[in-house]
């Protein structure tokens, strides 16, 4: 069964995905490989998703901004 897609209480990036034509996941076959998901290329292409990708991980407080550079919260370590 596909669940309705309440479009008035979605977000940009969901309304921007329910816009996706149709995309294969898994390749036929082929058995699954997430480098070669047509799905997970369309959807890092659209810039309301990574942005909303990149809010969901800051407002979670799982990377964080110090000394110019963005980091993982556990990782203390300098990178260069």
């Amino acid at each position: 069964m596909i669940k309705k897609f309440h479009r008035k209480k979605a977000t940009r990036a969901l309304r921007r995905a329910a816009q996706m034509p149709a995309l294969f996941h898994t390749l036929p076959g082929q058995d699954f490989d997430a480098t070669k998901s047509e799905v997970l290329r369309w959807l890092s292409e659209q810039p309301e998703i990574i942005n909303a990708l990149f809010d969901y991980y800051k407002d979670s407080g799982a990377i964080v901004f110090e000394n110019g550079r963005w980091r993982g919260a556990e990782n203390e370590g300098e990178t260069s």
